[in-house]
């Protein structure tokens, strides 16, 4: 992944890894690595704890409207430079609709 990913990039993990994460392999690119947790706002009770409700709120109607639909048409199992690479090769020959006006 360090190697495919762009100088002061971005990777958000919403799960737990397999093995242990080495994050050094990212310094020199100044990659910001986020972690997202469902709970974590009202585990902690967080100052913005009701943004979860209205996000949650906007997603069910764009859902109830057929305006959000999944872009997943494949699943590769692994995270590897080699899978990342190979779906965005083929997402860019598809193309990717996220949001249907």
């Amino acid at each position: 992944m360090a190697e495919c990913i762009r100088p002061q990039g971005r990777i958000v993990l919403i799960d737990d890894p397999v093995n242990a994460l080495d994050i050094t392999v990212f310094k020199f690119k100044s990659v910001t690595i986020s972690w997202e947790f469902m709970y974590t706002r009202s585990m902690f009770e967080t100052d913005d704890m009701s943004e979860q409700g209205k996000l949650l709120s906007i997603v069910a109607g764009m859902l109830d409207e057929g305006r959000l639909v999944t872009a997943r048409q494949k699943t590769l199992a692994g995270l590897t430079p080699e899978n990342i690479q190979a779906m965005h090769m083929e997402q860019s020959i598809q193309g990717l609709t996220w949001l249907e006006s």
